[in-house]
């Protein structure tokens, strides 16, 4: 019986370290960027381009801008575990008399295309600012260069996944307006900074079709089957000594 559970522990550790995971990192480029007004007119200098400007935040006379980023994840293979969104910043990069702000990012259900060519409206506008939020940073307003780079949550991780092989959008906004002029990403189409990058890491799982416990669903089937073979073992010694006292 020890020698069958030894045996049956053996075939579990097998198909355990069949299940190995390759993991990567996988640096995306922005395919497309830039800006939408509050009035629905499509964004300032380069906007629908891999190097747009995307000024974000508003005027004291009340105007707004929101972002736009897109990703082509075409060649993005097996599953998302993180993703970090990175906006390099320029040498102008906010306009605000408040020390820092915070942008929010979201996802972007209206139209791709008519969001990236211009023709997405007042609606675009609605759209970058609502829905699933999927992380938010907060940006010093001194910095004249330098990265943000903000965690995407699970919930972008979700649609992430999902848009394997076609193309992902999300949206930017200020949410600490407060009727000033603040504006983030000034000068951002100049070209003197670093790509907006998507950095994904990524899962491949082992070619292996047969379902495969965590490690402590393996050691809990290990613990069980040993249990099992202990009171199997039990049953027989109590057997035989039943026998040897009728005899």
């Amino acid at each position: 019986m020890f020698r069958k559970f030894i045996l049956a522990s053996a075939c579990l550790a097998v198909l355990f370290l069949g299940a190995a995971t390759d993991t990567g990192a996988t640096p995306l480029n922005a395919t497309e960027r830039g800006t939408y007004r509050d009035n629905g007119l499509f964004g300032t200098a380069g906007s629908g381009t891999s190097v747009g400007n995307y000024i974000t935040g508003g005027l004291a006379n009340g105007a707004e801008f929101r972002s736009f980023f897109n990703f082509d994840l075409s060649g993005v293979t097996g599953t998302v575990t993180e993703a970090v969104l990175t906006l390099s910043l320029n040498r102008t990069v906010a306009l605000s008399p408040d020390p820092s702000e915070s942008i929010a990012f979201f996802d972007v259900t209206e139209s791709l295309p008519d969001l990236i060519d211009g023709s997405g409206g007042r609606a675009a506008f609605d759209d970058l600012g609502s829905g699933r939020r999927y992380g938010f940073g907060t940006l010093s307003t001194d910095l004249t260069s330098g990265v943000l780079s903000v965690a995407l949550n699970a919930l972008a991780l979700l649609d992430l996944n999902a848009a394997i092989g076609g193309d992902f959008a999300l949206g930017g906004a200020l949410t600490s307006l407060s009727g000033e002029t603040e504006l983030l990403f000034g000068f951002s189409n100049l070209g003197q900074q670093q790509p907006t990058q998507l950095n994904l890491t990524t899962v491949a799982q082992a070619p292996n079709p047969v379902a495969i416990p965590e490690p402590g669903s393996f050691t809990l089937i290990s613990l069980g089957l040993f249990a099992l073979a202990m009171g199997r073992w039990k049953f027989r010694i109590g057997q035989r000594t039943a026998c040897n006292g009728q005899s």
